[in-house]
């Protein structure tokens, strides 16, 4: 708050702690001994919420993720005029979010379309046929954009309290979906408005130590295709980050000595054909065919047409989710990076990764034009799926990643599309297919675009 320059209008502060060790707690007592820390155990966003809507008696409150940093001074008055100025003006319906000017600032619309929610928040509405019939009585204004998840509790914003306490945070709902329920009751309960960003300059602080550092996930498998490089997997192995590596179990006395922060799971090519099941042999028929093989002279002596190649880009994904959803580091934030990177891009100093764009998958691109294919995937038929036009740009799976639900979400969302091209009789690597994901929904990726496709572009940047 040294930004604040007349925190004299602050009436308390309180800190909401959830399930940090005891040791952290009285390092915050001292550190902050004029504010209120209120703790709870039970690791819930909703519950961390409602404890804010139970301790708070203020007309407003300024609600602020510890791992946001302020970078200018502010003025809690000028905000609160600001916050007046909007209420008066604002007629849409939460949550939907799109930046507009209320006199020098920059606020929050927050308004919600059930027509326009995104396809998972669809069918999670869907799933509650009450609550669509509600909602279909409804004569909700139209949306400019699909709704985001999550939104404005975790974003540094001001709050009207009575607002705020009108309606509780489900404890027992999917924290991803935390925001999307408490906003749905606030349609039905007719509230106009939940509150605004802080319209000052604000970014993710971004921690250095072990303890914050991203999971790091890697995979070295046989797939019989060329010599696997040992030595780009063991310079992985010594990053900082906490790390899960999964390892062919052919070699296994390749690697011996592991750092105390890195996982290892051995498994080999098989566990692509069990996974993904059907869907494998699927895959290996229609690279079989003549005009698979035929889209493009470089495919006939290619990697794709090993029957292994095209799953194994997919089962990256599903080994980085498994890892997310287990969590052994307990990090908010996990990335795939392929073994053999080192070999594959020469120029790469050091890794280090940082999504910019919060809550999205994060992914590379680099340009690629065809006529034909899109690694491996037929053109025409991804002008026919896609739902903008091509952007002359594919995606680059050697890197990738973001947090447990955004992995989830796209992974569901990449399966869905896989078996759709597989049923039409077409089939690309995952670049294609995430190509095709964020041409469909693009506010899922967070991209980093490279114009030569070398990743050390990304990393030595």
């Amino acid at each position: 708050m040294k930004h604040c320059k007349d925190n004299y209008n602050i009436s308390r502060f309180i800190i909401i702690d959830d399930s940090s060790p005891l040791e952290e707690r009285l390092a915050m007592k001292r550190l902050y001994p004029f504010m209120d820390l209120i703790c709870h155990d039970n690791k819930n966003h909703a519950k961390s919420l409602n404890l804010i809507r139970a301790n708070v008696f203020s007309e407003y409150v300024i609600m602020f993720e510890d791992d946001w940093e302020c970078r200018q001074d502010f003025k809690i008055a000028e905000l609160l005029k600001v916050t007046d100025e909007y209420l008066k003006l604002n007629t849409k319906y939460m949550i939907e979010q799109t930046l507009k000017s209320v006199g020098d600032k920059n606020v929050l619309l927050a308004h919600f379309n059930v027509d326009k929610l995104d396809k998972y928040s669809t069918q999670w509405v869907d799933g509650k046929k009450d609550l669509r019939k509600q909602l279909g009585k409804m004569k909700l204004e139209p949306a400019q954009f699909t709704t985001h998840h999550p939104g404005f509790s975790l974003d540094p914003c001001i709050v009207k309290t009575d607002i705020l306490k009108k309606i509780p945070f489900d404890e027992e709902e999917h924290q991803s979906l935390v925001e999307l329920s408490y906003g749905i009751q606030h349609v039905l309960a007719k509230t106009k408005i939940e509150g605004i960003d802080l319209g000052i300059d604000t970014r993710r602080r971004c921690f250095k130590t072990d303890k914050k550092l991203p999971t790091i996930v890697s995979a070295f498998i046989d797939i019989e295709s060329e010599n696997p490089d040992i030595d780009s997997l063991k310079r992985i192995i010594d990053l900082p980050n906490p790390k899960m590596i999964f390892i062919d179990e052919a070699y296994r006395d390749e690697f011996v000595d592991f750092p105390e922060n890195t996982k290892v799971s051995y498994i080999n090519r098989s566990n692509i054909t069990t996974c993904l099941g059907h869907t494998f042999n699927k895959i290996g028929d229609i690279i079989a065919k003549d005009y698979w093989i035929n889209q493009a002279e470089w495919i006939k002596d290619s990697v794709l047409t090993n029957r292994y190649y095209i799953p194994s880009t997919f089962y990256k994904h599903i080994l980085l989710n498994k890892v997310a959803k287990s969590n052994p580091f307990d990090t908010t934030e996990f990335y795939w990076i392929d073994s053999d990177i080192h070999s594959t891009f020469t120029n790469i100093k050091n890794i280090e990764i940082e999504n910019l764009k919060q809550d999205t998958m994060f992914m590379t691109t680099f340009p690629y034009h065809s006529e034909h294919e899109l690694y491996g995937l037929d053109m025409n038929y991804i002008h026919s799926i896609i739902e903008s036009p091509y952007a002359g740009k594919i995606l680059c799976a050697s890197v990738f990643g973001g947090n447990e639900y955004i992995i989830n979400t796209t992974l569901e969302i990449m399966m869905e599309t896989i078996n759709k091209c597989i049923s039409d009789g077409f089939i690309g690597t995952g670049e294609a297919i995430y190509t095709v994901m964020v041409h469909n929904m693009p506010e899922l990726f967070g991209v980093y675009h490279m114009e030569t496709g070398d990743i050390s572009e990304y990393f030595n940047s």
